[in-house]
């Protein structure tokens, strides 16, 4: 009950207010005209933004055993939830009990809850997957990469971990966090645009040489700060870790990945890069080994280290990113073209989009691409009935 009239609410042990939108406000002030809309003179902070008050009122909350005097702050917008009641006012209330020590023992038997064993079953991290994970972890610690969370510390947010066996070696595993709920509350940064086909093209047209270089562990090479480190907390089996330094799949990950990248390999002649990859070119062996070493010296004074195993040095041709470059220019990448060629006739209209997509990809070198597959770019219309002609499928591959 708040000012004695019947409302739901949402407790919030996470939070240190109470809050509601001003349409949750509006109802209640409708029942209650003694409750009025004060100035609000503290920032609302979630996460990494504030929240935009309208003010807040004083209200008595009470339940079937308890009530107190507290103040709910009335947010804008509209929220996806019950007006929320936080961990004070709960506590207030016999809500929830919080011992700093985390002994509960010498509780009172009446503010003490049976919870009843049941047979529902629960999702655990499969033993297949377990040693793998645990060995990773091991190899972050080491690295630098993560830290676990001291026991004593409170987590403000933790997001679920996703293993998954690697396709072409299920004995390893690819980890990452799942932030999809953390994305939300972040805000984009993009200061630089990613180099794209034409930018890879004109920058290493009259080269001959080339190099490929791949980062190790591309995005944990950028190290967080404190506050940042926070919120990429993650649980497992053996306790709470949580980032140090850059993780996969944040929002803004890229675009500060980029940003830094870009700023390392400025002004290198015919060095650009692609996410993780940076590729290196010269007009000839001196100027692409000149590029190499400027480029190896910028990447030590900034502490980034390779993964030896994936770069390729000195070749006179280099498949990077789905293009083929050669000393005679950019030519259709031969596992792509192998690829279309093997494929079998779409049997559905979502099959032949993803045909055309990946002609598309390679339409620089295909004569009069446009007009040879405004056929089938027909057929994916809406009110069009699919089916493909054998000589007119034969006749894009």
């Amino acid at each position: 009950m708040i000012n004695d009239v019947a409302t739901e609410i949402e407790p919030d042990t996470g939070s240190d207010a109470n809050i509601m939108d001003k349409e949750q406000f509006d109802r209640l002030q409708k029942a209650r005209s003694e409750i009025r809309l004060k100035k609000f003179r503290t920032k609302l902070r979630a996460l990494l933004q504030d929240i935009p008050v309208l003010g807040e009122c004083s209200v008595i909350i009470r339940n079937q055993t308890k009530q107190t005097r507290t103040r709910i702050i009335v947010i804008k917008g509209k929220m996806d939830s019950l007006p929320l009641i936080g961990r004070p006012t709960l506590s207030n209330l016999g809500m929830v009990l919080i011992d700093e020590t985390g002994n509960l023992e010498n509780s009172k038997e009446k503010d003490t809850h049976k919870v009843k064993k049941t047979d529902a079953t629960y999702p655990k991290l499969e033993e297949i997957l377990e040693k793998p994970l645990e060995q990773r972890i091991n190899e972050f610690i080491e690295s630098d990469i993560i830290e676990k969370v001291p026991e004593h510390e409170a987590i403000g947010w933790c997001s679920p971990l996703v293993v998954q066996p690697k396709a072409k070696n299920p004995k390893d595993i690819r980890a990452s966090l799942d932030l999809r709920i953390l994305n939300q509350s972040m805000a984009r940064t993009r200061h630089v645009q990613s180099p794209i086909t034409e930018d890879f093209v004109n920058e290493f047209k009259d080269c001959t040489v080339f190099s490929k270089i791949d980062l190790n562990h591309g995005y944990h090479q950028f190290a967080l700060d404190e506050e940042s480190r926070k919120i990429m907390t993650f649980s497992t089996p053996w306790g709470n870790y949580r980032y140090k330094r850059l993780a996969f799949c944040g929002k803004n990950s890229q675009d500060l990945f980029d940003a830094e990248i870009t700023k390392i390999i400025s002004g290198i002649p015919h060095v650009l890069t692609k996410r993780d990859d940076i590729m290196v070119g010269g007009k000839d062996w001196e100027e692409h080994n000149r590029n190499l070493e400027t480029l190896f010296e910028r990447l030590a004074i900034h502490n980034i280290t390779l993964r030896k195993l994936k770069c390729e040095f000195g070749r006179t041709s280099l498949e990077f990113h789905g293009h083929y470059f050669t000393s005679e220019g950019l030519r259709p990448s031969p596992n792509k073209v192998r690829a279309i060629q093997e494929m079998e006739r779409p049997k559905s209209k979502e099959e032949l989009v993803s045909f055309i997509q990946m002609m598309a990809y390679l339409s620089r070198f295909i004569e009069n691409f446009s007009s040879r597959s405004e056929s089938l770019r027909r057929i994916t219309k809406q009110g069009h009935r699919f089916g493909i002609k054998s000589n007119r499928w034969r006749s894009m591959i």
